[in-house]
Formats: C-alpha cells, sequence, structure tokens
C-alpha cells in the first residue's frame, strides 16, 4: 500500500493507524496508499474490495462505471461517466459522516514517531472557502484530467456537479462554482396557498 503512489498520506510500512484517520486520509488528502490499507483492511486483499466496489456500483444502476482498483489512478477497465459519479455523489452525501470527511477543509492527527502532527489539506481548494460548498472530491489522472466531483447548499438545495478533464485543478473549481451557481439559480421559493 506504501507504493500506490500519486497522492499519498504517507503511510509507513507497520505504521497503525485509526480507521477514521485512513477515512480522512482517502477524501481529505487523497490518500492512495491510505485507499490500499483500507481496502486490505475492508475485504482482506484489494482484488476482493474492486468486486465489492463494483457490486456496489451495479446495486447503485451506475450503469456506465467499472472499478479496477480502490484509489482511482488509470488501470485497464477502469472507468465511469458523468452521470454515475453525479449518481455517486448525491447518494455519498446523504451519509452524515461521508458528507462531514468531503466537507473537511483541514484537519490534524498525532503521528507516533514524529515531532509533528499530520497535518491534511483537503485538495479540494473550494472547500472552506466558498461558502456554499460542501463537498466532495478532487481527483487526477493524465488521462482523466483534472477532475471534481462537487456538491452545494444553498438555502435548502443541495446539489451535485461532475467536472471532468480539465487542464489545471483551477479551471476544475471555476467550473464548479458556475455550476453551483447556475443549479441554484434554477430555484426559487414559492408561495403555493
Amino acid at each position: 500500500a506504501t507504493d500506490a503512489g500519486e497522492s499519498e498520506m504517507l503511510l509507513e510500512p507497520g505504521e497503525m493507524v485509526p480507521v477514521e484517520q485512513l477515512l480522512y486520509g482517502i477524501m481529505v488528502m487523497s490518500g492512495n496508499d491510505a485507499a490500499m490499507v483500507a481496502a486490505e483492511a475492508v475485504a482482506g486483499d484489494v482484488q476482493a474490495f474492486v468486486s465489492m466496489m463494483n457490486a456496489r456500483a451495479a446495486e447503485l444502476g451506475l450503469k456506465e462505471t467499472s472499478f479496477a482498483n480502490p484509489h482511482g489512478l488509470d488501470a485497464e477497465g477502469h472507468y465511469s461517466t458523468a452521470r454515475d459519479l453525479a449518481t455517486l455523489g448525491a447518494y455519498a452525501m446523504k451519509n452524515p459522516e461521508f458528507a462531514k470527511l468531503a466537507g473537511t477543509d483541514r484537519i490534524e492527527f498525532p503521528w507516533p514517531g514524529r515531532s509533528e502532527n499530520r497535518v491534511m489539506l483537503n485538495h479540494n481548494k473550494l472547500v472552506g472557502k466558498v461558502s456554499f460548498v460542501t463537498g466532495i472530491k478532487t481527483g487526477f489522472t493524465n488521462k482523466a484530467g483534472f477532475c471534481l466531483v462537487g456538491s452545494g447548499s444553498r438555502d435548502g438545495v443541495n446539489l451535485v456537479t461532475v467536472v471532468l478533464g480539465t487542464e489545471s485543478s483551477d479551471i476544475c473549481g471555476q467550473d464548479t462554482v458556475r455550476l453551483l451557481e447556475y443549479g441554484f439559480s434554477l430555484y426559487r421559493e414559492q408561495v403555493l396557498i
């Protein structure tokens, strides 16, 4: 798991980490190493976990999604669509614990064996900076470009957006904010009686 590569929470071989920290490592730090450790802990090995992911995707009706790993890096047979990611994001944000993880901009935990704490800063730069943004998850691969499944809440309206394949995280964030603002503009209060 410590060789997952790309974005990591910097786990070390033999390190004992509470599940809560792994979950923050996955959602806030985009820790591919944390995703691998969690997969092994839940299912016994990565492939068994990937099978669980694909079974759950089918249950949720994600018809154009196939997982090949728990972290989302490019792999043969690993793909999804904006529609499926939006469906998954909306489903996940109904879980208060998931929403808490997705909406955390910064958190730190003691880092055993080190003088400093393990500080986790959300890769979604909109969280904590744009008042109505509530999450969800960034991503980047060479094939997919910069991606963001975003979420926002304003006046009781909750929205999920998906931006895929942009050239930078800044463009991805700007497009997400524009989509959320557009979505909010479509709703208005109406007195029925």
